[in-house]
């Protein structure tokens, strides 16, 4: 295998799959197997249902047979010559095993606004699809497609009923079964007081069967965000601690982990606390946050410290990551989501993802990026500092490349540093708000001497490299190390948080891809007071990027860090406000206005370029001949919006009104889909 596939194999690689639940056997398809079934739009419960056996014709339809017959072969010609070929062997059948003059895989959708994201592919007013491809973009004057000269060849038409037809939306940096398994805990996102988390969480257990907690069994939520609190009994925006979970009887009774929003620490109760065992006093790149009089464990672990609870807490099963994948991707699909880049992906999870893939549940595409594991022993737990694992996931590689083109590992996530809510994110000078610190650097020592080695290693065996980089001097180290990496590699800064104005244009010299959440932009609130006003000028700088020569901005929302919906990213990147159209500079004042993006931009950085950074941009990302029928169907223009408030919900309703993977319907809104049908004419 050359290095450009992913991965050299190793003759004396050890075993990699044993006891990752794997389906027994990963052969390759046969070249005329299909991969997809072929879309039919009319009755889901009748393949044949779009087939309609011909009819003798009578003497004096002849001529209009011919007619016709000319007019279906010219049709033919145009679409498929028109259209990137596709390998086909001799008898004419492509390697999915369709027939390429197999006008019953034809589907066109008229009535609809077609943007294409694509320069060299004007915009369109109707959409001709041939099983999970893009046939062809027609245009208003397009006589050739115009229904009249379709209407007798089998063709099943859509009508749009007037929605915009873009391409299907990426997130390029999420975390997939990490959003299922918080779509079934606590949701702590938004709750203003720890005395609402409380409520929050006692309700959650009244709704539980009885001994659905033990030690056994820990009660497991997420989302908190302590800034704004003022109850906390160490006072207004300080951490919580066990204490404050512990003055309701209910919630001291049972171990309960809690994730930060930014999922880069763990608050904990003692009952939690007491079955760590004896904790170390220090932890390099984490903390253990102590009781200032009796140095005692207070209740919140930062980042590597999180590990030791890790270690204790009961793992997910196969079972639990298997019912999180289906409920991850249902509730994504009804953003419009088709892609994701799934950011920083253990063994366990892989697993996971191979099995969905294998058994048809994997409708989305995945991107994922490796991260390796502390150990053969500890495969759910990530590695405390950059680390280089490709011989650990070989098996996992092998078994995605041959079960599915829907999940792809080429990629690997490294991490140097924390976030900037919780004082993780690694500053060059100490934090405005706290100079005992600078954060926290993910590695042996501030300077990360092994990162270096590591991106080499991960370069030579042909994956990706992605860092994990907020703080500017994260960042700094991150670039120093991508160095060595070329641009047509692809290499990735994940976050891209805070940077000087120098290490900006360094990134665009050496064409690294930012890959930047907007959304991440709710940080507004503390940004300030944790960094001073200097440092803010090269932070969530997403136009700066563009200006200083970066030609790709893939964008993402963090989830579940945030929410998975792009059109509330493609929000915060145009109006750099939060939903009530407020921000730290004033009402209907965008926070630092000069960055914000255009909507062109920012559907660009949810569409073209998201897929560019995960070597997706083959198949999906724009819409034009050849390319998969990804497709995202809303009410709202969204690169030609006015008022950025048209992306958000309209009358708690979302903007979507249907999505597409392959040419088929994954996601529908009051029926859009059953409902756009019209025949087969």
């Amino acid at each position: 295998m050359s290095k450009s596939a992913g991965l050299r194999k190793r003759a004396d690689a050890p075993p990699t799959t044993a006891g990752l639940d794997l389906p027994p056997a990963f052969a390759r398809r046969p070249p005329n197997a299909p991969d997809y079934v072929a879309p039919n739009l009319g009755d889901p419960n009748d393949p044949d249902a779009a087939y309609t056996e011909p009819r003798a014709p009578r003497p004096g339809m002849l001529i209009g047979l011919c007619v016709g017959i000319a007019v279906s072969l010219t049709l033919y010609l145009v679409v498929f010559y028109e259209t990137i070929s596709t390998p086909s062997d001799a008898a004419g059948f492509t390697a999915d095993g369709s027939n390429l003059l197999d006008v019953t895989r034809l589907t066109l959708v008229h009535n609809v606004t077609v943007r294409t994201m694509d320069p060299a592919v004007p915009d369109g007013a109707a959409l001709l699809v041939r099983g999970n491809e893009i046939a062809r973009v027609i245009h208003a004057n397009d006589a050739a497609y115009s229904l009249q000269s379709l209407r007798g060849i089998g063709v099943t038409v859509v009508n749009g009923h007037g929605a915009y037809v873009y391409p299907g939306l990426m997130d390029s940096h999420g975390h997939f079964l990490g959003h299922g398994l918080a779509l079934s805990r606590p949701n702590l996102v938004g709750l203003s007081s720890v005395a609402a988390v409380r409520t929050a969480l006692r309700d959650f257990i009244s709704q539980s069967p009885d001994g659905s907690y033990s030690d056994t069994r820990w009660l497991v939520g997420s989302g908190w965000d302590h800034t704004t609190w003022t109850d906390a009994l160490n006072g207004a925006g300080a951490f919580p601690t066990a204490a404050d979970l512990d003055s309701d009887p209910v919630l001291a009774s049972i171990p309960i982990v809690l994730q930060r929003i930014d999922v880069h620490a763990y608050w904990l109760n003692q009952r939690a606390i007491s079955l760590l065992g004896q904790l170390p006093l220090d932890v390099a790149g984490g903390a253990i946050k102590r009781d200032p009089t009796t140095h005692a464990p207070a209740g919140v672990f930062v980042d590597n410290a999180m590990f030791l609870v890790d270690n204790i807490m009961p793992a997910p099963t196969a079972a639990d990551l298997d019912t999180a994948l289906v409920r991850a991707q249902t509730d994504l699909v009804r953003f419009g989501v088709t892609a994701i880049g799934d950011a920083g992906v253990l063994p366990l999870a892989m697993a996971a993802l191979v099995r969905g893939a294998h058994a048809g549940k994997l409708k989305v595409r995945v991107h994922a990026m490796i991260s390796c594991p502390q150990d053969n022993e500890h495969m759910h737990i990530q590695a405390p500092a950059p680390a280089f694992c490709a011989e650990m996931v070989q098996g996992l590689v092998e078994a995605a490349r041959n079960v599915s083109d829907r999940i792809a590992i080429r990629s690997v996530k490294l991490f140097l540093d924390g976030a900037l809510g919780s004082h993780g994110a690694a500053l060059i000078r100490p934090y405005d708000d706290a100079p005992e610190t600078r954060g926290i650097v993910r590695c042996s020592s501030w300077e990360c001497p092994e990162l270096n080695e590591v991106v080499r290693k991960w370069d030579e065996e042909g994956f990706q490299v992605n860092i994990h980089a907020i703080g500017d001097h994260a960042n700094q180290l991150a670039i120093n190390a991508l160095e060595q990496v070329k641009a047509e590699k692809r290499p990735r800064i994940e976050h891209a948080q805070i940077l000087t104005l120098e290490d900006i244009d360094r990134v665009a010299k050496l064409g690294i891809l930012p890959s930047m959440q907007p959304t991440h932009g709710s940080d507004m609130g503390y940004a300030q007071s944790r960094l001073g006003l200097d440092r803010l000028r090269g932070a969530y700088a997403w136009q700066r990027f563009l200006q200083a020569g970066v030609t790709h901005l893939p964008l993402s929302s963090d989830f579940p860090v945030e929410s998975p919906d792009p059109l509330e990213g493609m929000y915060s990147a145009i109006a750099r406000m939060d939903h009530d159209a407020k921000s730290p500079h004033g009402d209907q004042t965008p926070w630092f206005a000069d960055q914000t993006l255009t909507p062109y931009q920012a559907v660009k950085g949810f569409t073209a370029d998201a897929a560019y950074a995960s070597f997706m941009d083959k198949i999906i990302g724009t819409i034009a001949p050849g390319k998969r029928a990804d497709l995202v169907f809303t009410d709202v223009d969204l690169a030609h919006i006015t008022n950025a408030q048209e992306l958000l919900p309209k009358g708690g309703k979302r903007r979507v009104l249907a999505t597409w993977i392959d040419g088929q319907c994954v996601y529908e809104k009051d029926a859009w889909c059953a409902r756009g049908v019209e025949a087969q004419i």
